[in-house]
């Protein structure tokens, strides 16, 4: 509500949906919500993401399940609900942004981007070109 506050105090306009990005029918929902409320998607941002640092040998099933869970199943179900929104109507390429150096603690976040990389460019051979960005901020890859 914060962020959505302060976009429309500086005359923008914001649309507030909680999500689950681990939920396949949420991602569709915010993505059919998206493409109704304005009538189109032109920009898609994946921006979830979680990254635990912990040591190699104190990483538990339930690390991993969440980490693919959010990172990489929640990106491409969501990518794909949006995509199949903007089918509907927008004709331009998609584009993946992903850091350029590895987090700190170890290599597991830039892999995820490269995974991220591969699956927006499987997304760009769909029928019709579709805008698509997969972003984190640098704050976030860092942690």
């Amino acid at each position: 509500e914060n962020v959505a506050d302060a976009c429309r105090s500086e005359g923008g306009q914001a649309l507030i949906l909680a999500t689950d990005v681990t939920n396949i029918d949420d991602m569709i929902a915010l993505a059919a919500a998206a493409h109704s409320w304005k009538g189109h998607i032109d920009v898609w941002v994946n921006n979830a993401g979680v990254f635990a640092p912990k040591g190699f040998l104190d990483v538990e099933e339930a690390d991993i399940d969440i980490f693919f869970d959010v990172n990489l199943k929640g990106t491409f179900f969501a990518t794909q609900a949006a995509i199949k929104e903007m089918l509907m109507d927008i004709t331009v390429k998609p584009i993946s942004l992903a850091p350029s150096r590895a987090a700190p603690r170890g290599a597991t976040p830039c892999s995820r981007w490269r995974v991220i990389f591969s699956m927006t460019t499987m997304a760009s051979s769909t029928t019709k070109p579709v805008a698509m960005v997969s972003a984190m901020s640098d704050r976030l890859s860092r942690l």
